[in-house]
């Protein structure tokens, strides 16, 4: 099993803890990141990792430099993208609940129409199962009246 192993242990060690970390959202610590480089070649190594994408060391950069001048400016861009992305989904998200609360509105005064009627229409029908006779006597335009409202018009 000797001919198995194409890495010296340590680099192999880097990959496993470079595979961790990865699965656990961490990244590498710098004496970790150091024996990758000097055990092999590919430091970044795709071993045992689906991901498209590699972790790779960068170098620090001077804060005068243009590529960092360059990353900053980048970087300020996407956040300012993102915010306004935000902004745009909590103004929709907020529309969305003044419509529904309008639409609730709505829906409470047809309950309370629809509730006032049932009673008004259980009221006859009581009304005329206690005396059959009288059903020509009730004035309909008095018991449709809104509350409030002259009842003699």
């Amino acid at each position: 099993m000797d001919g198995f192993q194409s890495q010296p242990p340590a680099a192999n060690r880097g990959l496993i803890d470079n595979f961790v970390s990865e699965k656990r959202g961490h990244s590498l610590a710098a004496d970790d990141e150091a024996s990758l480089s000097e055990g092999s070649s590919s430091a970044t190594g795709t071993q045992g990792s689906s991901s498209k994408t590699t972790t790779r060391k960068r170098k620090p950069l001077d804060k005068g430099s243009d590529e960092y001048r360059r990353r900053r400016e980048k970087n300020n861009e996407a956040v300012k993208k993102s915010r306004i992305k935000s902004k745009v989904k909590t103004a929709e998200t907020q529309e969305q609940v003044n419509d529904l609360i309008h639409e609730n509105q709505l829906l409470n005064q047809k309950v309370a129409s629809l509730s006032k009627e049932f009673e008004l229409l259980k009221e006859l029908y009581q009304a005329h199962a206690k005396n059959p006779e009288t059903k020509d006597e009730v004035d309909l335009r008095t018991l449709m009246a809104p509350e409030g409202e002259d009842k003699d018009k």
